[in-house]
């Protein structure tokens, strides 16, 4: 019997692969473009808002100014009447400073500061349309030196037939209240707190961190007893506080307690002395105590300045802070030198800074 051969195998059927997917990310390119697209359009936007603002309000304040236009100063009509029958309200907002206040980006914020009140009193002074002032102070006072620059700028407008009439808001104290002794009369919101008649000066000592945290010790060489008073590399002596009390103090005291005898002229001397041991006074109890003239609201304030002038439809205009396209953008000169000094930065600079000794009409509670 002949062997019949085996079939051959079938063949192999080809191995077949699907294709590789392709990955559908079209739809999320898109998106991703599309918030781009947005994103810049908004931030054109926001560039040519703040360029608008800048420079769209620095031309419209040139329109409306009358005398000379005043760099950094702004305008705003708040109440409307007869363009020649103004009240000008000039600000005192805040800490009183002789530098510029600034916010995170650069940009002068305070409304406090010698040079933005020197703006506002030469505006004023430049325009034969405002006839009188009302100075809107809510202030706990600062530094001496700012606070007396400041009143001495403000006696220009009664010397130029401008009236001042101030108004308190929340607070003026200390310094805010001597700054309001240019004006001619004094009223006071309901729960303003004002007074705090006096002069403070605080000096830090730093002795103890650089010894005994940082094992560091300064050696002083100097040419007198006296010359390194106040120093916060060591503790100071009674001799020197007495000496400091005397001499830097006291002095300043006198001179407020004479600004305020010159602005309160009725308050006689004992009178004065005894209100003026720092203390805060309601607005009530300082019209009993003769502090201010009376209690109200700031339209009030207005009332009073127009019926002072003799203004029967006053135009009221308020000054603030023209902010600038490089304030905007946090790229002022304030911006780039960095900001005021703390114990966390213990360069040269802050030590010189913490050792220079300011005195302040300032009430505080620590």
């Amino acid at each position: 019997m002949t062997d019949i051969p085996a079939a051959p195998p079938p063949p192999a059927a080809p191995l077949i692969y699907p294709a590789p997917q392709k990955k559908k990310c079209g739809a999320a390119v898109w998106i991703l473009a599309i918030l781009l697209a947005l994103s810049a359009l908004c931030n054109l936007a926001l560039l040519g808002g703040l360029m608008a603002v800048c420079l769209g309000s620095g031309m419209s304040n040139d329109l409306a100014l009358d005398g000379s236009p005043v760099k950094g100063l702004k305008e705003t009509i708040t109440q409307s009447g007869d363009a020649n029958q103004r009240i000008a309200v000039i600000q005192v907002r805040g800490l009183i400073t002789g530098a510029s206040q600034s916010s995170a980006f650069g940009s002068p914020t305070s409304t406090s500061d010698y040079a933005f009140l020197k703006l506002q009193v030469e505006r004023a002074l430049s325009d034969h349309r405002v006839k009188i002032v009302v100075l809107a102070v809510d202030s706990p006072g600062g530094e001496a030196a700012a606070a007396d620059m400041m009143l001495h700028e403000l006696k220009k407008l009664p010397l130029a037939g401008k009236k001042i009439i101030v108004h308190m808001g929340s607070l003026a104290a200390s310094g805010g209240y001597y700054i309001s002794m240019a004006g001619d009369k004094i009223i006071a919101d309901p729960t303003c707190l004002t007074g705090s008649i006096g002069v403070i000066a605080e000096f830090f000592s730093v002795q103890g961190l650089l010894n005994d945290k940082l094992g560091v010790t300064v050696h002083t060489i100097k040419s007198g007893t006296m010359k390194d008073v106040g120093s916060p590399f060591r503790d100071m002596t009674t001799e020197e506080n007495q000496y400091l009390h005397d001499t830097l103090i006291m002095p300043i005291f006198e001179r407020f307690k004479d600004i305020v005898k010159e602005g309160r002229p009725k308050l006689s001397d004992e009178e004065l002395d005894a209100l003026a041991d720092g203390r805060v006074f309601t607005a009530e109890a300082a019209v009993k105590n003769g502090l201010i003239d009376r209690v109200g609201y700031f339209q009030e304030a207005i009332d009073a300045a127009a019926q002072v002038a003799n203004l029967t439809r006053p135009t009221v205009v308020h000054y603030g802070r023209q902010v600038t396209f490089l304030d905007a953008l946090g790229l002022s000169t304030q911006a780039r030198t960095g900001g005021a000094a703390s114990l966390l930065n213990l360069s040269r600079q802050t030590l010189d800074e913490l050792a220079t000794p300011k005195v302040e009409m300032l009430w505080k509670i620590e």
